[in-house]
């Protein structure tokens, strides 16, 4: 139910972030299609950065399975912004979810590690150029939640009251705790509301919120307002309904897979724990 913050421009990041070049093995996978290799350039505790031959949209939601051993940590990401390249387009991928267990064990057992005992024995002369040409977010971005929030465009109204829909607008991102509407008016934090949330142009479910942060943004002379509600009451069939519904479009993600074995093999080091 997050508020959107401006584009990540990847020239105006602080240059003390360490990242791990790569030449990691990855594929892509959209729905059923077959899945096609693509471009590892850096990936850090924030995110990463692939190169592939197709352009994907700033805002495009992925499911990002980083695997290293026996080990596979689930997240989620988005892009923060795309670049033409003569080879393709590079994208910068940054983490929105991640559970607490996987997000500290990707720090200290895989980053932190690589950091400390890779270093020295790869080349980091162009780590300041390409920082600059390509850097992501740092690891404080990741998302501190307990749902995956999707980016969907759903039709929801809204009132002050249970009886009379008062708004109609759309969703910006939501998950199974809140979700972010758009709507051409301030409301004032803390206040209370009735959702009605449409799933498809017949179904829908009533769930009752309060408004928990408000932001603005201009977009073509217009002031338009970003509500993020969080949930506090919702049947308890409407709630099983709409898990069953978001688990359906998060299965209709594009999926980027990363192998980490790459980085860990190079050189005379321990394994990991």
């Amino acid at each position: 139910m997050d508020s959107p913050e401006s584009s990540q421009n990847p020239h105006d990041l602080p240059r003390d972030q360490i990242r791990i070049p790569a030449g990691l093995k990855a594929k892509y996978q959209q729905g059923d299609s077959e899945p096609h290799e693509i471009k590892i350039q850096n990936i850090s505790r924030g995110g990463i950065c692939m190169e592939d031959q197709v352009l994907l949209p700033e805002g495009t939601c992925l499911h990002l399975l980083l695997k290293i051993k026996e080990k596979v940590v689930d997240a989620y990401g988005e892009v923060s912004w795309s670049e033409k390249q003569e080879s393709g387009f590079l994208h910068g991928i940054k983490f929105t979810f991640m559970d607490q267990d996987s997000r500290e064990w990707l720090n200290a057992f895989v980053m932190d590690w690589a950091a400390e005992y890779i270093a020295e024995s790869l080349d980091f002369s162009d780590i300041a150029e390409m920082e600059i040409d390509m850097g992501i977010e740092c690891d404080s971005t990741v998302e501190r939640r307990h749902y995956a929030r999707l980016r969907l465009p759903l039709r929801v109204d809204f009132s002050f009251s249970g009886t009379t829909k008062f708004v109609q607008t759309q969703t910006h991102d939501l998950s199974e705790g809140g979700l972010c509407f758009t709507c051409g008016f301030n409301l004032r934090k803390d206040q209370e509301l009735h959702l009605w949330l449409w799933l498809s142009a017949t179904e829908e479910i009533h769930i009752r919120g309060i408004v928990r942060h408000t932001s603005k943004r201009y977009a073509e002379g217009k002031t338009i307002y970003f509500h993020g509600v969080e949930f506090l009451i919702i049947e308890d069939s409407s709630r099983s309904r709409f898990s069953e519904f978001l688990a359906q479009k998060r299965s209709e993600l594009a999926a980027i897979e990363v192998s980490l074995d790459d980085i860990i093999s190079q050189g005379d080091r321990p394994e990991l724990p």
